[in-house]
């Protein structure tokens, strides 16, 4: 419901924003936000996203820590990554889940959303800011992550068999 009254709201901004008319120094406020509405420092509204069409394979090793040792970790040979982990149907499977978007709200509010790969590996080596809240969804299935992180490497902790178990959605 709050999304429904936010969204006209945010078309509105976008498309009428601050009126300058002539370029006279004159600036008319924006509208006010709907008494509705979130504020800034709430919650994001959890949104399920569909399933994204790509043809990425995730290049290799599903399931294993990609920020370790001397690969994707800041003393790797291969390219830096900030958040990186794998996706899979169950907390202790083997089947993966491609084409899902893992979404990622850092600590300054950037929203990031990754799409797993056909191998069910997503990544990115854009800055992150912890800590941060995650989710993963495709639709009609969501799974937020219950507590907020502090460290990118998701399949360090995230592990068969442990006690968080891997990443998943089911």
């Amino acid at each position: 419901m709050r999304a429904r009254t936010l969204l006209p709201w945010l078309a509105a901004l976008m498309l009428g924003g601050c009126d300058i008319g002539d370029r006279n120094p004159q600036v008319i406020p924006d509208s006010a936000p709907p008494p509705d509405a979130s504020p800034p420092d709430a919650e994001p509204v959890q949104l399920c996203r569909n399933s994204t069409p790509t043809q990425a394979d995730g290049h290799h090793h599903p399931g294993l820590n990609c920020m370790a040792g001397n690969c994707h970790g800041p003393a790797g040979d291969a390219p830096e990554l900030t958040v990186a982990g794998t996706l899979y149907t169950t907390a202790n499977g083997t089947d993966v889940v491609p084409r899902a978007t893992i979404t990622i709200v850092d600590a300054n509010g950037t929203v990031f959303d990754l799409v797993t790969a056909l191998n069910g590996n997503f990544y990115t080596s854009a800055p992150v800011v912890a800590p941060y809240k995650v989710l993963a969804s495709k639709c009609p299935l969501i799974a937020p992550m219950v507590s907020p992180v502090q460290y990118g490497s998701c399949n360090a902790c995230h592990v068969a068999g442990s006690t968080t178990g891997q990443v998943f959605l089911q």
